[in-house]
Formats: structure tokens, sequence, C-alpha cells
């Protein structure tokens, strides 16, 4: 029988039942069609599964983004790379963090890692730091990630048409908002702050920026595991530069994996 995904709107009322009470998951819903016809914002804590709960906005994509993360495993976390759960102290960059969802699905697959977390949206920044607070292993960053090309220590940043979940520093279109300048980062500013000498696994969702960083000279060389997502066809020429003399998986959608070739890779485990 093939399991319901919780993405789905019954998949994720029936999931959220098992750790909210109905009134709550009511409330929620109400609310949020309240928020979208109205165009306001209000923020709720849902219980997103054992253990963890997160601040969401109504109205918005921050639940289905957290269920895709720590429900759905649309991060594909099953098969990267098998001896990186017994190391000690994964390096892990998340960049776009988001609300926090996907740091969180990582924490958990390796609980003993250190993880840099890249949010360039100050909106998004301020509900990733409320749910992430608890944390003592992972540190925030509210900034552009860059190549190490970029000279700019300032970046326009603008927001899509789907909201703060397409916000981006590159204006796909003339109706892209822009939200203000925001500083940017690279891949060796972040080693050198926290004393790396690598990256384990680098999770890139920059939507569309990370042509940007994948054209860079070497942008891989100290990074073991790319798990990223390709928005549009600049995105997937550089990668196929970028990665060519390493070993690369189609995940769904979006999603493409690139691994180091010392890396072994864990088989996907069927459900």
């Amino acid at each position: 029988m093939q399991t319901l995904k919780a993405k789905s709107f019954k998949g994720r009322f029936l999931h959220l039942s098992k750790y909210n009470n109905i009134l709550t998951i009511l409330k929620y819903l109400l609310l949020s069609a309240f928020c979208k016809i109205r165009g306001v914002s209000r923020e709720v804590n849902l219980i997103i599964c054992e253990g963890v709960t997160l601040k969401i906005r109504l109205g918005s994509t921050d639940l289905e983004s957290a269920i895709d993360c720590l429900v759905d495993d649309e991060l594909s976390l099953t098969f990267i790379a098998s001896e990186l759960s017994s190391k000690r102290n994964v390096k892990i960059i998340d960049c776009g963090g988001y609300i926090g969802a996907s740091a969180l699905a990582l924490c958990k697959k390796y609980p003993n890692s250190e993880v840099v977390v890249i949010e360039a949206d100050p909106a998004n920044y301020v509900i990733l730091t409320e749910n992430l607070r608890n944390l003592s292993n992972v540190h925030l960053v509210n900034a552009v990630f860059t190549s190490e090309e970029n000279s700019n220590d300032y970046v326009e940043f603008f927001r899509g048409e789907n909201g703060k979940w397409s916000s981006s520093a590159i204006k796909s279109n003339s109706s892209n908002e822009l939200i203000g300048t925001i500083k940017t980062i690279t891949l060796s500013k972040i080693l050198s702050d926290y004393g790396w000498e690598g990256v384990d696994i680098l999770k890139m969702d920059i939507e569309g920026g990370e042509a940007q960083f994948l054209r860079g000279q070497r942008p891989l060389e100290r990074v073991a595991v790319l798990a990223i997502e390709l928005h549009n066809s600049e995105c997937e020429a550089a990668y196929q530069i970028a990665t060519k003399d390493r070993f690369n998986m189609k995940g769904a959608g979006e999603k493409h994996f690139s691994f180091r070739s010392d890396i072994r890779i864990e088989p996907l485990h069927q459900g």
C-alpha cells in the first residue's frame, strides 16, 4: 500500500493531528485562509513531529517546508554519505536556511555536527533565529552566500513572486520587490571564521543564486557532499561543469547530490 505523503492536504492534516489537538489544527487552517485573503501575517507554534515545535507564519509556505524536511525527508538524507553518520563533529553548511527546518533535519541525522545556517532574507531570519535558538551546535548568519570572486561586501536582495519562499539576490523579473542590501559571505570566510578545514555537507537552496557560486574557481574543492536545488538551466549548466569529476545523483524534483570521489554512498532505504 502506498504511504500517504504528509505534503498532501489530507496527509498534512492527519500528520498534524498526531501531535496537535484538532481545535489547534482547525484554528491554523482557518487563520491561514484569512491571512491569505487579507494579506496579513500572523504566527503560531505547531508541533511538526515528535520533539519539534516550530514557529510558523500563517498563509505562508512555512508549514509545507517544515513537513517536507522533517517528515517527508525531502533532503533525501537517507542516502547521504554513510560514514558521516558516525563521524565526530560533522561540518555542515545550510545555505538557504529559511525557517530552520532543514537545519533541524540535518542535526537529527547527524547529531555529532556543527552547523552554520545562512539565510539572507531578514524576515525569514527572524523566524529562523526563534526556531533554532536552543541548538548550541548551530551558528546563524544573516548574509547572501556568494563565490570567492565576488568583490561586493553587500548586494541587492529581492523578494520574488512567491514571497519569502523565493527571495533571492537574483532579480528574475521586473516585479521582484527590492528588500534592501544584504552583506555577502563566501565559503572561505565561513571556513576561516569557524576554523574548519573543509565542509562535510553543503546544502544549497538559494533560488537561483547557486549558479553564481558554482561558476567560481574550484568551488567544491573543500566540499565532500553537495545537496543542491537547481532552479533553472543556468544553474544546471554551472552544476554540470563544477561537478564533472564527482559522483552525482538526481533526487526528487530540482534536488541534486554531488559526492567527492572518496565518499561512500549509503543505499536509499525502501519504506
